[in-house]
């Protein structure tokens, strides 16, 4: 399932939860487009990137993203 997808059904559970609030609606409208161009480039990046590359980097930034967490 394509990350959007997968992103998306996420939503829509909440919404059949109805766990969002208002302000959620507004702040998804917001996010959407740097959603969909977030998996767009990561797409297109896999598929022009050397497999190996693209795996390291992943995992790069997934190390610097926990790092800033703690």
């Amino acid at each position: 399932m394509p990350a959007p997808v997968g992103q998306l059904f996420a939503i829509a559970l909440l919404v059949g939860h109805q766990d969002l609030s208002s302000k959620a609606f507004v702040d998804l409208a917001v996010s959407l487009p740097a959603l969909f161009a977030g998996s767009a480039l990561g797409v297109i990046a896999f598929h022009r990137v050397n497999e190996t590359v693209f795996r390291k980097t992943v995992l790069v930034l997934l190390l610097l993203s926990g790092i800033s967490l703690i």
